[in-house]
């Protein structure tokens, strides 16, 4: 049954009709309740909902019961995020080289339940469509067998391009002078986003040229870096 409310009027008409109509009509119902009456039913309704959601969350089910800090839920799923892409590479990477290609870097991107895991392969000759239809087909079978990742996901095998994402401080030496686009885990002096030109890499640490200023950072404080073309 489908309920439609008919706006501006002094009271609110109930349509139990199924079919479809023009943007604008006006209902007809046989029930016709005062606007009143409709909003003390909606927030009893919607009091019975949260006292059940309370009983279901609270049941026995659950074995902790108190406040979690949501910097710890952050902390835990960021966590997964790279325990995943870890074992994604581990699982993957041979049957890339196999294919005689290098795989440039995994991006695992959280949407809700489901998730899109994004494989970045390069080839000195360039990639071209054939090798991403190539390389998904033989990750597709893997995946499948091995199920690295928990809940739906999308399989997407791209060419880094010319804005390539970094991964790797092997990365960041090749593309030094180059701009680029970063954002941290936490801030540094207050801000997250850095924009300027790699100056140098010395072990993990990245010299950011920033606006006249140099910066140093840790390449595990990174959470996600690209080239600026």
């Amino acid at each position: 049954m489908k309920y439609r409310v008919v706006v501006g009027r002094p009271t609110i008409g109930l349509d139990s009709q199924d079919g479809a109509a023009a943007e604008g009509r006006r209902f007809k119902s046989s029930l016709r309740l005062p606007i009143e009456v409709l909003y003390i039913s909606f927030v009893l309704a919607r009091a019975e909902q949260v006292a059940k959601i309370r009983e279901w969350a609270f049941g026995p089910f659950f074995v902790c019961r108190g406040f979690v800090p949501w910097q710890r839920i952050f902390c835990c799923t960021v966590s997964n995020v790279k325990s995943s892409v870890a074992l994604v590479t581990d699982l993957v990477k041979p049957t890339v080289i196999a294919l005689g290609l290098e795989l440039w870097g995994i991006e695992l991107i959280q949407q809700g339940k489901f998730s899109l895991l994004r494989i970045y392969i390069e080839s000195e000759a360039g990639i071209a469509i054939e090798d991403c239809e190539k390389v998904s087909r033989q990750l597709s079978a893997i995946l499948d067998v091995e199920d690295p990742i928990a809940g739906e996901y999308t399989l997407e095998v791209s060419s880094p391009g010319a804005e390539r994402p970094l991964f790797t401080v092997e990365q960041y030496v090749q593309f030094e002078g180059s701009e680029v686009n970063l954002r941290l885990r936490s801030a540094l002096d207050g801000r997250r986003k850095f924009k300027g030109n790699i100056v140098k890499v010395t072990g993990e640490s990245i010299s950011l040229l920033v606006d006249g200023t140099e910066f140093e950072l840790v390449h595990s404080d990174i959470e996600k870096a690209h080239i600026v073309f």
